[in-house]
């Protein structure tokens, strides 16, 4: 759905809601497939901040590595030398795997140790 789409049936289900309908059938009214606690928490987010706390908040934000494992996969990929895929003869790319959002090759190959430090911090 549309996000402008989304933002109001979003509020259409909660102004139904506080006329009194039931969430089910204010959500079905606005064309949403909500459970009954998204219902609630969307009445929620509305009363402690108006109707454009019903917008969404999401922008594609990567999920952040923290702590000991970020650190461990950092060092791993400085010691670890990069081999590139191309033709011999052919400059390595010196923009960062990081910046274009790719997977380098060698990655794989850090990923055992990787899952194993982040076992032990979890622990």
């Amino acid at each position: 759905m549309e996000e402008s789409k989304l933002y109001t049936a979003r509020v259409q289900v909660v102004e139904a809601m506080e006329q009194g309908l039931p969430w089910h059938e204010a959500a079905k009214q606005a064309g949403l497939q909500i459970s009954q606690s998204t219902a609630y928490r969307l009445r929620q987010r509305m009363r402690q901040g108006g109707k454009p706390a019903l917008q969404e908040g999401r922008h594609g934000h990567p999920a952040k590595m923290r702590g000991e494992v970020r650190e461990f996969l950092e060092e791993t990929c400085r010691q670890t030398r990069f081999r590139s895929s191309l033709p011999s003869g052919l400059p390595s790319p010196s923009v960062s795997a990081n910046s274009i959002g790719f997977v380098p090759p060698w990655a794989s190959a850090i990923r055992p140790n990787l899952r194993k430090k982040s076992e032990q911090f979890y622990q």
